[in-house]
């Protein structure tokens, strides 16, 4: 499964921008070079995000830095961050995001900065059809398994035009791959 993960630096960690950190694909090709055949893999995705407080705030470099909290005697920022549906992320980053979604060319994935209402800085990383159907092509090249959505409840399945096109869109980019 791709998570986040962070790197601990003096009492605080800054978050690591690698939803496809590129570990996860040497990790992957690592599995094979053991003679791990790909057929016995199946690539997980999260379809929702992580929404990191930032502290103390955003560095110019755009670096989201947060307090270590230990999760079974390892530093893990997903204990740091809260999970968020799709559809909030698709939400906040409308409504609070400022200069709106980036994109992280090192690790084909998407964030975007927010304040929230008493001024603390935030940083949310997730993915969408973009980043996924890299991911995807990536199962299919290597020939895995398959590929296993995590959470594909989160997405908003109400009648919203917004949420019928941001879940229509989420299902299409895996369709490409599958079909």
């Amino acid at each position: 499964m791709l998570f986040c993960s962070s790197l601990y630096f003096g009492g605080m960690t800054t978050l690591v921008k690698d939803f496809t950190d590129s570990k996860f694909f040497v990790g992957v090709l690592e599995y094979v070079s053991l003679q791990i055949s790909p057929e016995k893999l199946v690539l997980g995705v999260p379809w929702y995000g992580y929404d990191y407080i930032c502290d103390p705030g955003i560095s110019v470099d755009d670096d989201c830095y947060i307090k270590k909290v230990p999760f079974r005697g390892v530093n893990c920022s997903d204990a740091a961050g809260r999970q968020i549906e799709y559809s909030t992320i698709n939400d906040l980053l409308i409504a609070r995001s400022e200069h709106g979604r980036k994109w992280c060319k090192k690790y084909n994935s998407p964030y975007f900065n927010y304040l929230d209402s008493i001024g603390h800085a935030h940083q949310v990383w997730y993915d969408d059809p973009d980043s996924l159907s890299m991911k995807y092509q990536f199962a299919r090249d290597s020939k895995l398994k398959g590929i296993a959505v995590w959470n594909s409840d989160l997405l908003d399945y109400s009648d919203l035009t917004r949420a019928k096109y941001q879940t229509r869109a989420m299902w299409d980019a895996l369709q490409l791959v599958v079909a």
